[in-house]
């Protein structure tokens, strides 16, 4: 598991590339203070890249922090399964329906 600690390019290379919408990560906190059995840690993120083109979209869209190599073609040899779950987190909004549409839309 060390490779989700290491960057996007070690994450994406296993198959797994995670991230959060500020607007999702902040109702996680909220409804984590609020809910007084929340404990532990949480995997917070509400959007999966499992598709070469979509983590071009995301490089795109980020720029100029990052960028693609010059001449970049897309290739799309795989699709890799979604192996990530948020459940314990999904627990916690019960009470934030931003957070909830934002869960059941990614």
């Amino acid at each position: 598991m060390n490779f989700y600690l290491t960057g996007a390019a070690q994450m994406y290379e296993h198959g797994v590339l995670a991230y959060v919408d500020i607007s999702f990560l902040v109702d996680a906190h909220i409804s984590a203070f609020e809910d007084p059995s929340a404990s532990g840690r949480y995997f917070c993120f509400n959007k999966i890249v499992n598709k070469e083109e979509e983590c071009i979209k995301l490089v795109e869209s980020l720029k100029p922090l990052i960028s693609l190599p010059e001449g970049y073609n897309c290739e799309e040899v795989a699709v890799y399964p979604q192996r990530l779950r948020c459940k314990k987190l999904g627990r916690l909004f019960n009470g934030s329906l931003h957070a909830k549409q934002m869960m059941e839309t990614n």
